[in-house]
């Protein structure tokens, strides 16, 4: 298997609806079964279905080259497992309308390029949903033209003219936005002798479009986290009943038992959220999902596809990235499960590069030293490597933080607790006050507890995006300093993040007004590590104890 399959296959597990926009679209006549060998072809699982080589019958009317046969079209989603409805543009000029209302609902959105005009009501559509996505956080979505032009680059051209905030791939065809959230593709109606030479490869007969869009879909939303992301959604989007199953309307006299005993809403609703999210859990079978998609055979496809791209791995040797040494497909996916052992025999190389002798380089190469070493895995440069490692650092420790990438639209500000950074006059700190100390509030202000956290490129361990700007910050365990804010309480007995204009602050006790700048949240296992760190080290029992016996004997410390 190839790693673009099991990125195809983890699109397959996702995907379930598209809406497709024609105003030539029929419904043609099909002969006796949709599906070839008729109903003894009864799979439980689309992909089953998919797998078994079921095919499409050929209509048996001819259709105009200038019609759309919808049946095929439905019926080739059909196959894949996928629903597909079909929207046929009227005089009342309401389609924009129809499709912005099914948008939410819809992975994958095809439009014809001429419905009575020159692309306007496709490119209208387009840069309504995207307005639409943006405005929400952002969607995974695949829109594509699909279109009977003989010459497709005409559409290819109107697309970078008319929306100049999308970019261009390697393949003009295509087009993604900033966050590669979105793509648009452009697909020829019918076989490569309807459209101008060279542009075969775009094409797609309407039986074959869904299996070519779940392909589309699939190059750009693959990745070796993605993937595991994706076929999780499938799974909880494919077994929600079970889910409502288990949550279900019998259970809603005890939850009114638990809110009247526990008589605080704020408690009480956390504890429903809370439940519902350890259920999700439950129902989603996450460590063999994982190890199917993003277990160490998916990291060795992943480093395989960078090869057949033309890009190899490259190790760091100086800490500049100024020196690099590439590496051998079979050495690069053999670092994922032994560094040390296979970097061994290539010391006297990477010395002879550095200039160095092989004995005083070799500490750098061990499996504890390989954190700067490995920018390059994938083929990048040392700068591009250095900003995605942060980027899964963010990924890993922060819940959500100030910044446009984070919308609060849908969902209530967050309030201080355990985990919470804010930017005071002398520099960030981190709340450590416990959550459960952080609500129910019983006084107009409350007093949290702070450890300061300092800017340090070098050591570090939190890394938050700030307003577009990337923080390197430390908390030393060792060395922390704490510090007492009192803050000012929200009606619902929190203290409750406030928007300010472009910011978002938190109330300070006193006047109005006065403000600290609040810039993330970590995530609370690691808001926990750093407050077991904090509290083990000022927990230490100094003693004077005979050092040959202190040297030899078991450390209590650890």
């Amino acid at each position: 298997m190839t790693f673009e399959e099991q990125c195809t296959q983890a699109a397959s597990r996702f995907l379930q609806t598209a809406v497709l926009v024609d105003d030539r679209a029929e419904f043609q006549r099909i002969t006796d079964h949709a599906f070839e060998g008729g109903q003894d072809n009864i799979l439980e699982d689309p992909s089953d279905l998919a797998a078994s080589g079921v095919t499409l019958k050929t209509a048996t009317a001819q259709k105009s080259a200038d019609r759309l046969d919808a049946g095929a079209i439905t019926t080739g989603f059909a196959v894949k497992g996928l629903i597909c409805s079909v929207l046929k543009p009227t005089a009342t000029g309401t389609i924009q309308a129809d499709v912005l209302r099914l948008a939410p609902r819809s992975d994958m959105i095809v439009l014809d390029w001429q419905m009575g005009d020159n692309g306007d009501i496709a490119m209208g559509i387009i840069h309504n949903v995207l307005e639409m996505d943006r405005r929400s956080g952002g969607r995974l979505r695949l829109f594509a033209i699909y279109t009977g032009i003989r010459d497709l680059t005409t559409v290819s051209v109107q697309i970078a003219t008319d929306l100049p905030y999308l970019t261009a791939g390697s393949n003009s065809f295509e087009y993604t936005n900033e966050s590669n959230t979105a793509k648009v593709v452009i697909l020829g109606k019918g076989i490569a002798n309807d459209h101008e030479p060279g542009q075969g490869d775009r094409c797609a007969e309407e039986a074959g479009l869904a299996a070519r869009l779940i392909s589309e879909f699939a190059k750009f939303s693959g990745g070796i986290l993605r993937n595991a992301t994706l076929a999780s959604m499938g799974h909880l989007r494919s077994n929600t009943h079970r889910l409502l199953a288990r949550l279900n309307s019998a259970l809603d006299a005890p939850l009114i038992t638990h809110f009247a005993l526990v008589n605080s809403a704020e408690d009480s609703t956390q504890y429903v959220a809370d439940l519902i999210l350890q259920e999700i859990e439950a129902q989603v079978p996450l460590e063999q999902i994982v190890a199917r998609f993003a277990g160490p055979e998916s990291v060795k496809l992943r480093i395989a596809q960078c090869y057949e791209e033309g890009r190899t791995a490259k190790i760091i040797l100086d800490n500049k990235g100024n020196k690099v040494s590439e590496l051998s497909e079979a050495v690069a996916k053999a670092l994922v499960s032994d560094p040390a052992t296979v970097l061994k025999p290539l010391i006297p190389d990477f010395a002879t590069i550095l200039d160095k002798k092989p004995e005083d380089i070799a500490g750098q190469f061990g499996a504890d030293s390989l954190a700067k070493r490995l920018y390059g895995i994938l083929g990048e440069n040392f700068d591009e490597g250095v900003q995605r490692h942060e980027e899964f650092a963010i990924a890993s420790g922060i819940r959500f933080a100030n910044g446009e990438s984070y919308d609060f639209r849908n969902r209530s500000l967050p309030s201080v607790r355990l985990g919470t950074i804010i930017e005071a006059d002398d520099g960030y700190y981190l709340c450590l006050t416990p959550v459960c100390d952080s609500v129910r509030l019983s006084g107009p202000t409350a007093n949290f507890l702070f450890g300061r956290l300092v800017k340090d490129k070098s050591k570090f361990n939190l890394i938050v995006e700030d307003d577009g700007h990337r923080i390197r910050l430390l908390i030393d365990r060792k060395n922390v300093v704490l510090k007492t804010i009192e803050l000012r309480a929200a009606p619902d007995k929190t203290v409750r993040v406030e928007r300010k204009y472009a910011d978002y602050v938190v109330p300070l006790a006193g006047d109005e007004g006065n403000y600290v700048r609040w810039v993330a949240e970590v995530k609370p296992m690691q808001a926990q590590r750093v407050v077991g760190s904090i509290t083990s080290n000022l927990s230490r029992i100094g003693l004077d104890e005979f050092e040959w016996l202190r040297q030899l004997a078991e450390n209590w410390s650890g």
